[in-house]
């Protein structure tokens, strides 16, 4: 017959293992460093007070009231100015090819120089471009060039967004500050075509909905290079006015 085991004896080797378990598992715990918070528990509040991070969204916001207007206006521009609907059309195509091909090289710099610096290059060459548009469709050469190199330009901003966040904050912040950076941008992408069409119904071209879409890019490529004076500045001041209650305590 097979030989038989009391339920105490069988049980003992089990819990002595689990008791040795229980025991490493608090002796691992006590050693490991003391992890991040989750991002869960990091509030939008917390997030958009980090420093940097409401003028960085700022300027994004104000970028994108001028960054959608060359797409949804360039064919209608180039009509207005005497090409055919085909010739209008390819204009498009190289806005799209930009978009996907120009934007490599840009964020290899990006890469090098750092996200701020090209992001408002980005914006500030984007907004030089769009505001002599009038210009430049005079020439179809010029005009397939700037479709191309508007296009990266857009690409670009868009790819750069999020490391520039990613410079801006600590990571445990980025969920949030990500989400409202491009959450920012929707008021731009809606309203900047909508005013520059009631510009052209108004003044019957749209030269001045171009040159307003450039002025948007230059406001927050100025922006952009500004944040970081910004922010060593509120530093800097809260930095002496901690100094200053510390001295009014000895006192």
């Amino acid at each position: 017959p097979p030989p038989s085991f009391s339920a105490s004896s069988s049980t003992q080797p089990k819990l002595r293992d689990s008791a040795e378990k229980s025991e490493d598992a608090e002796h691992s715990e006590d050693a490991a460093p003391p992890a991040l918070p989750p991002a869960a528990a990091v509030t939008y509040l917390e997030a958009l007070t980090q420093p940097g991070v409401v003028p960085s969204i700022s300027a994004a916001a104000i970028a994108a009231f001028g960054l959608w207007v060359p797409t949804v206006y360039i064919v209608r521009h180039a009509q207005d100015s005497g090409y055919d609907s085909d010739t209008s059309s390819r204009v498009i195509l190289a806005f799209g090819l930009g978009g996907i091909i120009g934007r490599l090289p840009i964020a290899y710099v990006a890469d090098l120089w750092g996200q701020r610096l090209v992001v408002a290059a980005v914006v500030a060459c984007f907004g030089v471009l769009t505001a002599l548009l009038s210009w430049i469709v005079k020439v179809e050469g010029l005009l397939y060039s700037y479709g191309f190199v508007a296009g990266s330009l857009v690409g670009s901003f868009m790819a750069l967004l999020g490391p520039l966040m990613a410079e801006t904050v600590h990571p445990k912040y980025m969920p949030k500050v990500t989400t409202a950076a491009f959450s920012a941008l929707g008021p731009g992408f809606m309203g900047g075509p909508a005013i520059a069409g009631r510009l052209y119904d108004s003044l019957g071209t749209l030269d001045w909905s171009f040159a307003l879409a450039g002025l948007f890019g230059l406001v927050a490529a100025v922006m952009l290079l500004l944040t970081p004076c910004i922010v060593q500045h509120s530093e800097q001041q809260r930095a002496e006015e901690e100094e200053a209650a510390e001295e009014e305590e000895k006192r």
